[in-house]
């Protein structure tokens, strides 16, 4: 009896020594960061760059653009360039027909060969001491008057490109009848781009003139400065 009474004890021991390591070994990690401290890592702080991008949707454009009007009313007969195409100041794009401006056209072209002949002829009078300074001034004047009125006529049937760049919009199609002073197309200077943004309130007070901006279409990176910052 004895005996089983002791063995009952020491089984009951090694119940409670097992409970204990039990509980011991069940730690969570706020008891063990609790008793042995939280693990930290440290490193040394240095100066750095901080930068922040903004990035917008834009259209690019000519920092110098202009528009081809029409002068008349009639018909366009052709057209000499498309959207993309390289053109140089002068150079005739659209081309009314001759039919309406026909007789003016045609009066303006003889005024103009007539009074090209006497200029020529009074040029070398003058140089022979043959009339005075007077005549060939008044002569010079009507010679200018002349030929004044043949561009101007010539300019309403051939509609020349403003200034030299490229072709970014032609607003009408070969066909189609025009009124005096429609928008024919326009020309943007190729030597420099912009690009007008419309700023969210929160990030245009974050913007400002001179900061590097850089813009990409396509494959080609551009590279530019913020040149001006409306204030609403």
């Amino acid at each position: 009896m004895k005996k089983i009474i002791s063995l009952s004890l020491i089984l009951c021991l090694l119940i409670l020594a097992a409970c204990g390591k039990k509980k011991e070994a069940g730690k969570n990690i706020e008891q063990l960061q609790k008793e042995q401290g939280i693990p930290v890592r440290t490193a040394t702080l240095e100066p750095v760059t901080f930068s922040q991008e903004l990035s917008y949707n834009a259209t690019l454009s000519g920092a110098e653009e202009a528009d081809a009007m029409a002068l008349m009313s009639d018909v366009i007969l052709k057209i000499n360039a498309k959207v993309g195409d390289r053109v140089s100041r002068g150079q005739t794009i659209v081309v009314f027909p001759r039919t309406a401006l026909e007789a003016r056209n045609d009066q303006a072209q003889a005024a103009y060969d007539a009074a090209r002949l006497a200029y020529d002829r009074m040029r070398r009078l003058v140089a022979q001491g043959a009339i005075s300074q007077q005549d060939m001034d008044n002569v010079e004047t009507q010679y200018k008057m002349a030929q004044s009125t043949l561009d101007s006529s010539n300019q309403m049937i051939n509609i020349a490109a403003p200034i030299s760049g490229v072709i970014t919009k032609i607003m009408v199609n070969q066909g189609d009848r025009s009124f005096p002073g429609q928008a024919l197309f326009t020309v943007s200077s190729a030597s420099a781009l912009k690009a007008i943004l419309n700023v969210p309130e929160l990030d245009v007070k974050r913007v400002r003139k001179g900061m590097a901006a850089v813009a990409v279409w396509s494959d080609e990176t551009l590279n530019g400065r913020v040149s001006s910052v409306a204030l609403g």
